[in-house]
Parts: C-alpha cells; structure tokens; sequence
C-alpha cells in the first residue's frame, strides 16, 4: 500500500481526523475547475484505498449545482498534491 493512501486511511479510519492537503487542480487532468493553491479535506474511503472522498467547500462557488463532496483516485488525488509542491497540510 502506498504510504499516502496509509497515512489517509490512518487518519480517517483509525484518528478520525481526515487529512488536510495541498493541491493543485486542472480541469485537463479531470478536475472540475482549475486553481493553483487550494486545500481539501480527504473525508472518506473505499475499503480497497484506491478512491477516496474529497470535502471541497469552494467547488460550489465555481460550478453553482455541484455538491461538495466527490470522489476521486489515489492517483488524481496524488497529483494534485506533487503538482501543488506542499504535500499534507495536517
């Protein structure tokens, strides 16, 4: 297992404190808006870790009927973390 799907497990499963992290989203690797420093709360899992809910407030500020909870991979989710540079936040 990946050491962050772990550390995400870990923190939802077994603290209960989802983790905060540091992203960066573009639309052309299928995220729903673009922004180049923004943080979300990783809110849940998959029993398998290889999607994890994402809590995003500000996604309902850009597209107007979009719900602030979504699923996404470990490896979107992943990506948007080294693109972003700074990793987890908490």
């Amino acid at each position: 297992m990946d050491t962050m799907q772990y550390n995400f497990e870990k923190g939802i499963g077994t603290f209960d404190a989802p983790p905060i992290v540091a992203v960066k989203f573009l639309t052309t690797e299928g995220w729903g808006y673009n922004i180049a420093s923004h943080a979300v709360c990783i809110s849940g899992k998959r029993a398998d870790l290889e999607y994890f809910r994402i809590a995003d407030s500000y996604i309902t500020w850009v597209i107007e009927d979009a719900n602030m909870f979504y699923t996404r991979t470990a490896n979107a989710i992943y990506n948007a973390m080294s693109t972003r540079g700074i990793g987890y936040i908490y």
